[in-house]
């Protein structure tokens, strides 16, 4: 009797502890949903909008300064894996650290650090950004998530494989004293160590051309694929110097470039992966207004209006800014724009969502939808497929300096 009474008591004790730890949970659960659900039922018009989707590409101000637009985002991206099925994330970032990365979780030697520098300083240096870096971690640590970056640019404060190891890996393709000069012009280059006495002329860009033309032809003559990571740093190396003038980078070659990272890195998942694309609305918007250059959303990714959705950021009011610089306070949105439009009548609503169909009857119409600073007309369901319009929006919080995270502090 004894024994039964204490093995009751027992089981008792182990329920009530496991029935107050779960009430814990499902308490942090709800708190976090109902904090995530004051922005939502907006939210959740535009995640049953774009669920379905093969590729939803997520825009934001081309300054990039923008903190609650950061906020959204990195809530879309979870809801997008978790809920929809997405399972590949491509950043508007280099692609050397990423491709470094990849390697790195196949070794499964990667850490968070390593991902945060990849991401970059744009991103990765926010208070935003740090629940969706270890999210992200967590799932490309369990092979869950693919990243990847798709930028073919050098030189980002935090990307501490392309500034330390880069220039060794694409020499050794290379041999003797041609792979040593190459060696050192391309660490230059991706470190930006130029000054009076060694001037970024034309003599310095020519030879670091030379050098990507003769890396990029070994690696050809490795066999490797036009896929292989290091075909893809070659040829972005190649394609990056050649861009370069003394008046910075060709914008529309990288927006080429850009676009074909995208379907080389596309043809590397499994067939029928779900795509999250993360940068800029100049980038992602589906027609190009100012040259004819074609963009990534059309075109090279090929898909059509059902499998693919560009979705833009823009604000009624508020600021935005970068690093060491005094916030940019927005120019108050005119009575005719789409921004002043959307929240006529409405005083509660921190942010609203703009379908398509509500961009297409709007006709053409002002807006900085693409960059905050300025107002521009267009006809915007030509562009997006869905507009987030926030009430106020702010420079992200910027919690640590423009270095890699992997460096001891």
């Amino acid at each position: 009797m004894k024994n039964l009474f204490s093995t009751t008591l027992f089981c008792f004790i182990v329920g009530l502890v496991l029935s107050l730890a779960t009430a814990q949970i499902q308490a942090k659960v709800l708190t976090r949903t109902s904090k995530e659900l004051k922005k939502t039922k907006e939210i959740q018009r535009l995640v049953a909008d774009v669920c379905h989707k093969s590729v939803v590409l997520l825009g934001e101000d081309s300054g990039h300064g923008v903190g609650e637009t950061l906020n959204i985002k990195s809530e879309l991206v979870q809801i997008l894996i978790d809920e929809c099925g997405f399972s590949a994330l491509m950043f508007e970032s280099p692609i050397y650290d990423f491709m470094d990365l990849e390697r790195a979780l196949s070794a499964q030697s990667a850490t968070s650090e390593q991902l945060a520098d990849a991401i970059g300083g744009l991103w990765s240096m926010t208070k935003e950004s740090d629940l969706l870096v270890s999210y992200l971690f967590e799932k490309a640590r369990q092979s869950q998530l693919s990243l990847f970056g798709y930028d073919f640019q050098l030189g980002g404060a935090t990307q501490l494989y392309a500034q330390t190891r880069l220039a060794e890996e694409l020499t050794s393709y290379l041999h003797g004293l041609n792979a040593q000069q190459c060696q050192i012009e391309i660490s230059r280059l991706s470190n930006w160590q130029y000054d009076e006495m060694t001037p970024f002329d034309e003599i310095r860009r020519k030879s670091l051309r030379i050098c990507a033309e003769q890396i990029q032809r070994a690696v050809q003559k490795q066999n490797s694929g036009p896929s292989s990571s290091a075909a893809l740093m070659a040829n972005n190396f190649f394609r990056f110097v050649t861009a370069l003038s003394e008046q910075g980078v060709d914008a529309d070659q990288r927006e080429l470039a850009m676009r074909d990272n995208i379907v080389a890195l596309r043809s590397r998942l499994p067939k029928n992966t779900k795509i999250i694309i993360w940068g800029a609305t100049v980038h992602a918007q589906k027609l190009r207004t100012i040259t004819q250059t074609k963009n990534l959303a059309m075109d090279t990714i090929k898909l059509s209006d059902r499998d693919m959705a560009v979705i833009g950021f823009s604000a009624l009011s508020g600021s935005h800014g970068r690093p060491k610089k005094s916030p940019t306070i927005l120019v108050s949105a005119p009575e005719d724009s789409l921004e002043a439009k959307i929240f006529v009548g409405d005083k509660l609503s921190q942010l609203r969502y703009v379908d398509h169909d509500q961009l297409k009857s709007l006709g053409s119409v002002s807006a900085r939808a693409k960059n905050l600073s300025s107002f521009e007309v267009n006809n915007w369901s030509q562009l997006l497929d869905g507009l987030i319009v926030l009430r106020e929006e702010r420079p992200p919080e910027y919690t640590r300096g423009a270095k890699p995270r992997q460096l001891k502090q």
